[in-house]
């Protein structure tokens, strides 16, 4: 799961783009945090998601595992870029 966060966030990095992949897993990204803490009140928070997937995802408690990966650099100018996955 690490592996597959971290080659989907390579590739976003290496081609300048960020969105959701189609990962067999359950997925948040988060975008210009340089604290962590910061990121994962944010996705809880949710506030500009309109059905509330990223606080969905940190609270389902069918989901066990997570894996996170910090993208190197900036991506679209925005530094902090991270890809978690669920499952």
């Amino acid at each position: 799961m690490y592996n597959d966060a971290k080659q989907y966030g390579m590739m976003m990095a290496s081609k300048n783009f960020i969105g959701h992949s189609d990962l067999p897993y359950a997925e948040n990204l988060s975008l210009g945090y340089e604290n962590i803490r910061e990121a994962i009140i944010d996705l809880l928070i949710d506030d500009d998601v309109e059905d509330r997937g990223h606080r969905k995802n940190l609270l389902n408690d069918h989901l066990k595992s997570v894996a996170v990966f910090e993208l190197p650099g900036k991506v679209q100018d925005i530094p902090y870029c991270y890809v978690q996955e669920f499952r």
